[in-house]
């Protein structure tokens, strides 16, 4: 599969987490840029072994509850530094872009169960896509949306 796009979004997304003064951000800033970092660590491990799940032929899940759960966003914030949470997502995009590009072409139509809650680890949407689909949201939706929240809390800086 073609991982260009999804390349370019972690580059773009890491450009704008590398230029941000952590130490100068205020708590209400800070705590939201921790739980978007922290939520961008925790949720590509769960990226990556849904891929290594189409390169072996079982069906894949993606349950996002682990990134979104208190409990681990808290020990992630209070016992890595922020450089240290932003290497774990320059570590684990690059692993994440090397599992669609040794998947074939045909196997993304591979159908991924989602299950997926948002920040307040409340049930969002369960359903089906595809393997494809999925990284192209991932490419094209999600990383460019987190990318535009840290830019804004950049920006806002309270």
């Amino acid at each position: 599969m073609n991982t260009h796009a999804l390349a370019v979004a972690y580059d773009d997304l890491l450009e704008v987490a590398g230029r941000l003064d952590y130490g100068t951000l205020g708590n209400d800033t800070r705590a939201a840029v921790d739980w978007l970092v922290a939520h961008l660590v925790l949720s590509d491990p769960i990226l990556i072994a849904a891929g290594q799940q189409v390169l072996d032929g079982t069906s894949p899940t993606v349950d996002n509850h682990p990134a979104v759960e208190r409990s681990a966003i808290h020990a992630l914030t209070t016992g890595c530094l922020y450089d240290q949470r932003v290497e774990a997502i320059r570590d684990n995009a690059r692993r994440l872009i090397e599992v669609p590009g040794a998947i074939p072409n045909e196997a993304g139509d591979t159908h991924v169960t989602l299950v997926l809650y948002d920040r307040n680890a409340n049930l969002a949407h369960q359903g089906t896509t595809t393997w494809a689909e999925l990284i192209d949201q991932r490419a094209s939706l999600h990383l460019p949306g987190h990318t535009r929240t840290l830019r804004d809390l950049v920006h806002r800086r309270g």
